[in-house]
């Protein structure tokens, strides 16, 4: 079945959108992506649970996409030229000064096991240690390579694979159970309102809004976006996920749909997202210069 190209995202949605997936990295199987505290204020956890969650981050290949933050920050800076990049290449070191990779693993294994008991944690582990596991962590991993990166750059703008009616099925599926639009989403909402906060505060201290009211604005265009979102987070996915077959996506989806999975990625979500709003916080007050790590 040939995708529907009718719906493209604009340049600016495109460059965040960007930004998010590499922020969620294995966007289907992974990040199934409230207000806290900082994390010198989080509740203490179990030191063994603590454990457990740091190793599934590994397994699972988050902490490799988390990584990849600094590059994508670092990228979009050198994009902006013109009078606007005055404001903006520094507003990106900022971002990267704030978000930064280690302390955001740190953060969001603390806020993963506030809301997974262990047994959890052990049997999404296990799937994600398996072969089949393993197989799909390293086809999303490969986005990194600048040949995939490109190849997935075309398929967004001019989308042209044939992908069969199982095989469209099986990765809407995957999307659903694992919430893959929803993370997109929210990952944008949450970065661009954060240099967006951060941005009106170097242009115009005394008139910023606030990264809530920002957030909400954003956010009220999620549901317009989300065909959009779909559409691409398919394409991106019949590319990247290509090389495997029907039965590995399968026995994901079973994963995905089984009770463990659905508490993981239910967990995932709200910790990731939890974790971003901590640092997008911090960026508006790092940019006036009054906000320690």
């Amino acid at each position: 079945m040939k995708i529907s190209t009718s719906t493209r995202l604009s340049t600016s949605s495109w460059r965040w959108w960007s930004l998010g997936i590499l922020v969620i990295g294995i966007i289907q199987p992974l990040f199934v992506m409230s207000l806290s505290a900082a994390p010198s204020e989080q509740i203490k956890v179990n030191p063994d649970s603590l454990k457990q969650a740091e190793k599934l981050i590994t397994a699972s290949g988050i902490e490799v996409q988390i990584n990849q933050i600094p590059a994508a920050l670092i990228q979009a800076g050198r994009q902006q030229a013109g009078p606007a990049a005055s404001f903006i290449q520094p507003l990106m070191q900022s971002m990267q000064n704030v978000f930064v990779p280690d302390e955001m693993i740190d953060t969001l294994s603390n806020e993963l096991v506030t809301r997974l008991d262990v047994p959890t944690m052990l049997d999404a582990l296990k799937w994600y240690q398996s072969e089949n596991g393993q197989t799909i962590v390293n086809a999303h991993k490969a986005m990194l390579k600048p040949d995939m990166m490109e190849k997935v750059a075309k398929a967004m703008t001019n989308p042209t694979p044939d992908i069969s009616d199982q095989r469209q099925s099986l990765l809407e599926a995957i999307a659903s159970s694992t919430q893959s639009t929803d993370i997109a989403l929210e990952t944008m909402v949450n970065i661009q309102a954060a240099f967006m906060t951060a941005l009106s505060n170097m242009i115009s201290p005394d008139n910023a809004q606030s990264f809530d009211q920002l957030r909400d604005a954003f956010g009220n265009s999620k549901q317009k976006m989300r065909g959009q979102f779909a559409e691409q987070l398919l394409l991106q996915q019949a590319v990247l996920l290509e090389p495997l077959p029907d039965s590995t996506l399968q026995e994901f989806l079973q994963f995905a749909d089984s009770g463990s999975g659905k508490k993981f990625f239910s967990a995932l979500n709200g910790a990731l997202d939890e974790t971003l709003q901590i640092y997008a916080r911090r960026l508006p007050l790092a940019v006036k210069g009054g906000v320690s790590k």
